[in-house]
């Protein structure tokens, strides 16, 4: 995984931060987060089976929404998990 994918994660918005924006961005779909970390669809699921990411299921539906900052944090225990196997 490249650096951009993680700083993209962490981009914070230009806007000053009010009620109504704090809440935007908070929440990504599958499609944002393969698109965001430029990988499979396969590669989500995968991963959302081992436990490794985070994910919400909404109720009724199979549709998963992922929370940006969980995400952010176990790409970086990933990381350095990776980092002290070395």
């Amino acid at each position: 995984m490249s650096n951009q994918s993680k700083t993209e994660l962490n981009t914070p918005t230009a806007q000053p931060e009010t009620a109504s924006n704090a809440q935007q961005g908070i929440f990504l779909t599958k499609k944002e987060l393969k698109s965001i970390l430029k990988v499979s669809g396969g590669t989500i699921e995968a991963w959302m089976r081992s436990g490794w990411l985070p994910f919400i299921k909404l109720p009724g539906r199979r549709r998963v929404i992922f929370h940006k900052d969980s995400v952010t944090a176990a790409l970086l225990r990933q990381q350095r998990n990776n980092m002290e196997a070395a």
